[in-house]
């Protein structure tokens, strides 16, 4: 810190600028400082340090298992790579009772589904007509193409969610 790490070289008359950089020390990363902030927090932390010099990044792994938020935790510092987590979860239950909550309006299932599904980004609302079954039921759920499925954590970025619902 303090120390002149690059100057201007070479023969200058007595009214030339001469341009002194000064070093401003080690740039210490601290995982604390990056807990608990927003993706776009951590990064203006992480341009601040490189506008300086430091030469840091930021590494945002996504974590399925734990419900969504938009804080990063478990950071980690090696050498001059912060690496956190971002939980990126959401539940589906395999039953479908849980969204429908007996309703007798298409509107009304599909403002339940969005209200319990609404953090999935590929979130899709489908109506048809089943014969057999009443109006605001719900005629399958398929996760990523699939109605076989099991109740849990699915990441709400990669998973595409399909919600049938009889609208007759």
């Amino acid at each position: 810190k303090g120390m002149i790490i690059k100057h201007t070289t070479g023969s200058k008359n007595l009214t030339a600028n001469i341009t002194y950089v000064v070093s401003l020390g080690k740039y210490t990363l601290n995982a604390s400082d990056f807990n608990g902030k927003t993706v776009s927090q951590a990064n203006e932390i992480i341009e601040a340090a490189n506008n300086k010099g430091a030469g840091v990044k930021l590494v945002v792994n996504k974590d399925a298992s734990s419900q969504v938020s938009n804080t990063l935790n478990s950071c980690e510092v090696s050498g001059k790579t912060v690496t956190c987590t971002k939980p990126n979860g959401a539940s589906i239950q395999s039953s479908y009772d849980v969204y429908w909550s007996g309703s007798s309006s298409a509107s009304t299932t599909a403002n339940n589904v969005k209200n319990a599904l609404g953090n999935f980004k590929n979130l899709n609302i489908v109506y048809d007509d089943d014969k057999d079954m009443s109006p605001g039921y719900i005629i399958r759920i398929e996760v990523n193409g699939s109605s076989q499925y099991s109740s849990g954590m699915y990441d709400v970025d990669s998973t595409t969610v399909t919600v049938v619902i009889d609208d007759k």
